[in-house]
């Protein structure tokens, strides 16, 4: 018996490795992956993802609009050079947002904060953890998961 399976590669990886599963008639069998199969937009229509659950994780820096962060453009021109590059430059900026109000944060120990890479909030011993969303992929369609089904 099998409960799930987690695959743990990359994008290349994953769209050789999840239609060998299919064929051998495990599409039904839950689909955990690293969120890096899935970089945002629209997938191509080659990729059989169906069934595949991944943790979100905004790493591009588009949804931060000016206003909230004036140093927006300077940070996304400067990582252009690869996704993976905007994905550090996004979790810098949650921390960079959370060392800016971090006397007021710690004092309520159930304050929350929606960061550029998910919601922030504070755990024992002042330790900032990061909680992100879950997606599902369906006809390589994206939509939330609810991880506690």
């Amino acid at each position: 018996d099998i409960d799930m399976i987690f695959m743990a590669v990359s994008q290349d990886e994953s769209v050789r490795l999840k239609p060998i599963f299919n064929q051998q008639y495990a599409s039904k069998i839950p689909f955990y992956a690293l969120s890096e199969i899935y970089s945002g937009g629209q997938l191509p229509v080659q990729y059989d993802f169906d069934n595949i659950r991944l943790q979100t994780m905004p790493w591009q820096l588009q949804s931060v609009t000016h206003s909230d962060l004036p140093q927006r453009d300077e940070i996304t021109g400067a990582y252009k050079a690869s996704e993976a590059s905007v994905s550090i430059a996004a979790l810098g900026v949650d921390a960079y947002n959370i060392m800016m109000q971090f006397e007021i944060f710690k004092q309520f120990s159930g304050n929350t904060i929606s960061g550029v890479t998910g919601t922030l909030y504070q755990a024992s011993e002042g330790v900032i953890q990061t909680k992100r969303d879950w997606i599902i992929i369906n006809k390589n369609r994206i939509t939330p998961y609810d991880i506690t089904q």
